[in-house]
């Protein structure tokens, strides 16, 4: 809770504790336990927001040293939950992924600043849009950031061969599922 009101409150965005999203990230491994785990994020949708916070590998300014690391495994670990949550069938985890006030951003945001991201968050990036984009009726999440989606997938030099790709396809899944 900590976390997610000193980002709302204009302060600089922390990750949620990366044991905690380490943990959650350890039972998604487990395919049973996947079921379980859409049904938490479907039942507390504000749950979403410290796992974009963490997928966006943020670290405050003044942070301690070793922040870097801890913020790395965060956010490989918020990054595979979510793709999880974006790759299962269930529409109404999808809807609210998509639209949350925090997840695309982030996800773009991940995307844009490819030069200073690991390239695995980056292709992850790409393919949660890319599965939270062929959704029909998903467009209107997407339409502020479709500009942005279009620059980034015509930067085919600064970014890994497959993400400018997977941006256009994001692009045509949004031209056709309007």
């Amino acid at each position: 809770a900590g976390s997610g009101s000193c980002a709302r409150g204009g302060g600089p965005p922390r990750a949620p504790p990366p044991p905690a999203v380490e943990a959650l990230a350890r039972l998604a491994a487990h395919e049973p336990n996947e079921h379980l785990l859409s049904s938490l994020a479907r039942a507390h949708p504000s749950s979403l927001a410290p796992l974009a916070e963490a997928a966006s590998g943020a670290v405050p300014p003044n942070a301690p040293h070793g922040s870097e690391v801890a913020a790395a495994l965060a956010q490989d670990a918020a990054l595979e939950l979510l793709l999880l949550f974006a790759s299962s069938a269930d529409l109404t985890l999808k809807r609210l992924l998509a639209s949350s006030p925090l997840v695309l951003p982030r996800l773009v945001g991940v995307i844009a600043g490819a030069g200073t991201q690991p390239p695995p968050a980056v292709r992850r990036s790409a393919s949660i849009l890319q599965h939270l984009a062929s959704v029909h009726g998903h467009r209107q999440y997407f339409r502020a950031y479709e500009p942005t989606l279009a620059q980034l997938g015509s930067m085919h030099s600064q970014l890994q061969p497959d993400v400018p790709m997977i941006l256009n396809q994001v692009l045509s899944e949004l031209s056709v599922n309007v």
